[in-house]
């Protein structure tokens, strides 16, 4: 990586809530509300944003976690900024906690973890993913 990602850093992302944005689950339209799927999208997309001004030519950054607590809702048309804020940033990995915004209303916020890797690996690792035989999933258990 190069230098200067460091903790504190941070990024902003602004974003005007579109209506697809808001929750479909399998075709259907369940409320009105900006969906936390599509947080979680953003979150995602502001840590990238952070992170690729910092990667080498030969290097890339791949999600490997994100955690997300929606806790008011947002509608079309609304205006959003996601902010990113570097908090751990060592040679392999960024750790970036966000916060999802309207004017001071939160929205959402959590944490978003990149892996960075050779793009050689990250070659790599999808021939392995494309040759895994596949299995069946378990049967599910309900509680």
């Amino acid at each position: 990586m190069k230098p200067g990602l460091h903790p504190g850093l941070q990024t902003k992302l602004h974003i005007v809530i579109h209506p697809k944005m808001t929750v479909d689950l399998g075709g259907k339209r369940i409320h009105p509300f900006y969906s936390t799927y599509t947080a979680a999208h953003h979150a995602e997309l502001a840590a990238r944003l952070m992170l690729e001004p910092f990667l080498e030519p030969d290097e890339e950054g791949i999600g490997s976690g994100l955690t997300i607590h929606h806790h008011s809702p947002a509608l079309a048309g609304q205006e959003i900024d996601i902010i990113v804020t570097a908090t751990r940033c060592r040679a392999h990995h960024l750790a970036a906690s966000y916060e999802i915004l309207h004017g001071d209303r939160l929205i959402a916020n959590g944490e978003v973890h990149q892996v960075i890797l050779a793009k050689t690996r990250v070659q790599e690792i999808h021939r392995t993913a494309k040759a895994a035989p596949v299995q069946a999933a378990p049967a599910a258990h309900n509680a």
